[in-house]
């Protein structure tokens, strides 16, 4: 394999992959789809039945439609991870990595392939999670390109760092490690269900340093107008964040670590 940028026999396997990639999950949709809005509907629920009486609104907001956006956003990026992580783990564990070593395509192409199926599970999932909060929430669309962007950007981040996640596990067990220690703690550390502003200042310090807040807090900040950081700031960090591990997936693929005997 060679390390560039597709040529045209390289796009089209490339677009063979991205098909496959999304026709995956759809396949599965009551795990990969219904399931995670399940969780996100659970989520709302029972913050917003318990809390309803003790917290009304945060940055200027009904607690609600703040707690709503973060949930979207949160679901977005869970699964572009997972769609990512468990797509390839499921290649390594069953021999098929073989197949695609094989195949006809750039390490580029491999990577871009992979984050576009993160995407857009994380998109179907996202879009379906916004629908059924409607109820719940009064999303004002204060910055619509905003939401696009940092859609975008969470997205992909996190479906790289599943391909990364995939190719570092020699088992499954690897890959669940990987998610509950890292992937869910930076979730749930993220500002999802609070400001960081109320946060004591070295913990809102950390926070500033995990790339799950700023996907969060600038997706909010295009939904409501209310953000804890500079949002121009997080859109220049979270494309910094993607090219870096973009980079490093794309090299790491290359020379088949973990991958080749």
């Amino acid at each position: 394999m060679k390390l560039h940028i597709p040529k045209p026999h390289d796009a089209v396997s490339c677009t063979g992959l991205c098909y496959r990639e999304i026709n995956r999950f759809f396949k599965v949709y009551a795990q990969t789809i219904v399931g995670p809005i399940v969780t996100a509907l659970l989520f709302m629920t029972v913050f917003v039945t318990s809390l309803k009486d003790s917290i009304n609104t945060i940055n200027g907001i009904p607690f609600p439609t703040f707690l709503g956006a973060g949930l979207v956003m949160m679901t977005i990026i869970q699964n572009s991870f997972a769609n990512s992580a468990s797509s390839l783990s499921s290649m390594k564990a069953y021999g098929t990595i073989s197949d695609l070593l094989s195949a006809p395509i750039s390490s580029f192409s491999v990577v871009f392939a992979f984050t576009i199926g993160g995407i857009v599970r994380g998109l179907v999932t996202g879009a379906a999670c916004l629908i059924i909060f409607i109820p719940f929430t009064d999303f004002s669309w204060h910055q619509p390109l905003f939401v696009i962007a940092f859609t975008l950007l969470g997205a992909s981040l996190l479906a790289i760092t599943g391909f990364l996640s995939a190719l570092w596990s020699q088992k499954w067990d690897h890959n669940a490690a990987f998610t509950n220690f890292i992937i869910t703690p930076l979730s749930f550390l993220s500002g999802t269900f609070y400001s960081i502003e109320r946060l004591p200042p070295f913990f809102h310090q950390l926070s500033l340093y995990n790339p799950f807040f700023y996907a969060i807090d600038g997706f909010r900040y295009g939904l409501t107008g209310s953000a804890d950081a500079n949002p121009v700031f997080g859109l220049f960090f979270l494309l910094a964040c993607n090219l870096a591990l973009f980079a490093l997936a794309t090299r790491l693929f290359h020379v088949g670590w973990r991958i080749k005997s």
